[in-house]
């Protein structure tokens, strides 16, 4: 069975065009869904502790850099069992949020991510 990894991230968690299309992407799609929504649950930023509880050795972390790594290695986890991963991203004024403005002139963008075997 196919495992899809489904990412939303409008803030708008009601009429959001990208939500919709996303998640009939991955309803014809089908298979074990793993979901993240990061308008609705925001994922904490990367500070200086973080990085170095990462760079400790696993073997001397404190429960505090385990606790500070926690999510993350949950994160990866759900990025390595996938098969597909489905990004649903807004547009807003014409260019994605975040890192990835390529300023596509579009309602929505979904993206897809797929593994080969």
């Amino acid at each position: 069975m196919i495992h899809i990894l489904h990412i939303d991230s409008s803030a708008n968690l009601t009429t959001s065009t990208s939500r919709a299309a996303s998640a009939k992407l991955v309803a014809e799609i089908g298979g074990l869904v793993t979901y993240r929504d990061l308008a609705a649950a925001p994922l904490p930023q990367i500070d200086g502790a973080w990085a170095d509880a990462r760079l400790t050795d696993p073997a001397t972390r404190s429960d505090a850099d385990k606790a500070r790594l926690a999510l993350s290695d949950v994160l990866v986890a759900e990025l390595q069992a996938a098969d597909t991963i489905i990004i649903g991203a807004p547009i807003y004024n014409f260019a994605s949020p975040g890192m990835d403005g390529s300023g596509r002139a579009a309602p929505c963008d979904v993206s897809v991510f797929a593994r080969r075997s």
